[in-house]
């Protein structure tokens, strides 16, 4: 109990000194490489599969997308979205991570089978220290800087972070990371793939 109630604080400094950087930070972007969002993808779903053994985390899509993003950020970004979507599903239920393009866009969504997101609520939820009150909130825990700093991180990468509806409608929340394509530039990409193997 004692290094679980460690872990948890640890982690609540971290968020509290994230969320205090971004008040902070300078306005000008900084330049940022070209990677391959899918890979990137691989990789947080990895790490979500060692976080939370016995559930079922699927990927979807194999297509490279480039973005220009710090690899560092969006696996945050998704981190936090999976970590959330394994916490508020119920017991062995699916996390799908789906990563597709949309137009200009490339689209990293994260999609669970949980009690979903009311549309009244599908802003507040990327306050400071907002959560939505339910059972399956208390149990999570947490003090509601996950999905603010995840959306932080998503502007300072030059994208954006929202929820939207799941198909069918209804059935668990669906959180979708837009990213600008960068159009094809396959040494770069390929090159942070390799890296992460």
């Amino acid at each position: 109990m004692a290094v679980r109630q460690g872990t948890r604080l640890k982690e609540l400094i971290e968020q509290l000194l994230l969320a205090a950087w971004f008040e902070q930070a300078a306005s000008e972007p900084a330049e940022r490489p070209l990677v391959d969002a899918t890979a990137v993808a691989r990789d947080a779903l990895a790490a979500a599969r060692v976080a939370h053994p016995g559930r079922e985390l699927v990927l979807v899509g194999r297509e490279a997308l480039p973005v220009r993003a710090a690899p560092d950020a969006v696996l945050q970004i998704l981190g936090n979205l999976l970590d959330n979507a394994a916490k508020y599903s119920p017991d062995h239920g699916p996390v799908r991570l789906e990563a597709t393009r949309f137009g200009p866009m490339a689209v990293l969504a994260v999609e669970d089978a949980g009690p979903g997101v009311p549309g009244a609520d599908r802003e507040r939820i990327f306050e400071r220290f907002t959560q939505l009150d339910s059972g399956a909130t208390r149990r999570a825990g947490g003090v509601g800087l996950g999905l603010y700093i995840a959306r932080q991180l998503s502007q300072t990468q030059g994208g954006e972070l929202l929820v939207t509806d799941t198909t069918p409608p209804g059935l668990g929340a669906r959180f979708e990371l837009r990213l600008p394509l960068a159009g094809p530039s396959p040494a770069p990409v390929l090159a942070y793939a390799a890296s992460r193997r």
